[in-house]
């Protein structure tokens, strides 16, 4: 998984709550023909089957992120969100651990890690792709300098 910035949005005008729910999406500054939920795109990787977008509200008082999987004609695979009601979840970063894998750390009342793991295509056995799990944020699980030591899925 390699960081890329190949990427953007079409920028919204007005006020925050009139902005439409999704938002253009735009490789190398030409439109693809995709809308996207989202107004800023926090990180972007180029995968081994496509690219994986991570997208925010630009809301940090109830902050969520749209995790988007697009094949490499931009078609979307898949999508997942994490966020919830009253909460905000502020992405600090996002780290590979491998080919498909990516450590998040998230700041909210406090750190929090999860792993976002991108599953192989299984010729339509596995509809979704994206697969998301909490991980325990101990000094054994995680390390912030080498990464995930052991990570339990």
């Amino acid at each position: 998984m390699q960081t890329i910035n190949e990427f953007s949005l079409t920028k919204h005008t007005g006020p925050h709550d009139s902005w439409p729910r999704k938002t253009d999406l735009h490789y190398q500054g030409k439109p693809i023909g995709l809308a996207v939920e989202g107004y800023v795109i926090e990180k972007q990787f180029k995968t081994e089957t496509g690219y994986l977008l991570i997208l925010s509200y630009d809301c940090p008082f109830e902050e969520a992120n749209n995790f988007v999987l697009l094949d490499e004609k931009y078609r979307l695979v898949d999508s997942r969100c994490l966020g919830r009601m009253y909460a905000s979840y502020l992405l600090q970063s996002a780290k590979p651990v491998n080919t498909g894998e990516l450590l998040l750390k998230y700041k909210y009342e406090k750190d929090e890690y999860w792993l976002l793991r991108i599953e192989e295509r299984r010729f339509g056995l596995l509809k979704k792709r994206l697969r998301m799990k909490r991980v325990k944020d101990n000094d054994e699980m995680i390390d912030e300098v080498s990464g995930p030591k052991e990570l339990p899925l």
